[in-house]
């Protein structure tokens, strides 16, 4: 019985190891930089009106404090989530974006009735890509991200 505590810790420790997480090329290799839109007046963590999820399948560091990310040229899939300025709801959707090297992207939301907007924009302020998400309760457990990341 004394033993207990220690497996459960090495089994919670083993279901975090097994998250493939994104970690994006290394400054000396040819990338471009994504960064998201912060809720007006906040910055640091938790002040995101566009908030990145993950990466082609895998997700965002649970620990980054940045709102930029590097990204690999050619085809990705960002998966973002949305707040809306009420922060009671939020909206997830996925958005493919063939990247070049060297370009910056800005990720920004329109809310609309019961759809957040997503809109990634070059440094020419072109829109290069976009997604919708339906609004759901805040409230909404983070274990719903893999459905959208995955299926």
């Amino acid at each position: 019985m004394k033993q207990f505590p220690l497996i459960l810790f090495f089994l919670s420790i083993l279901g975090c190891a097994t998250a493939p997480v994104y970690h994006g090329p290394s400054s000396s290799e040819p990338n471009a930089v994504i960064r998201f839109q912060s809720l007006e007046g906040l910055s640091g963590v938790g002040s995101c009106a566009v908030c990145l999820e993950g990466i082609n399948a895998k997700r965002a560091s649970f620990w980054r404090l940045s709102d930029t990310t590097r990204l690999a040229p050619g085809k990705n899939v960002i998966t973002v989530m949305g707040i809306p300025s009420d922060v009671r709801t939020k909206a997830y959707t996925n958005i493919v974006l063939d990247v070049k090297a060297g370009e910056k992207y800005l990720v920004k939301r329109e809310v609309e009735m019961e759809n957040i907007h997503f809109l990634i924009y070059d440094s020419a302020g072109n829109v290069v890509a976009e997604g919708r998400g339906k609004k759901k309760p805040a409230t909404a457990s983070f274990q719903e991200i893999p459905y959208i990341m995955y299926n």
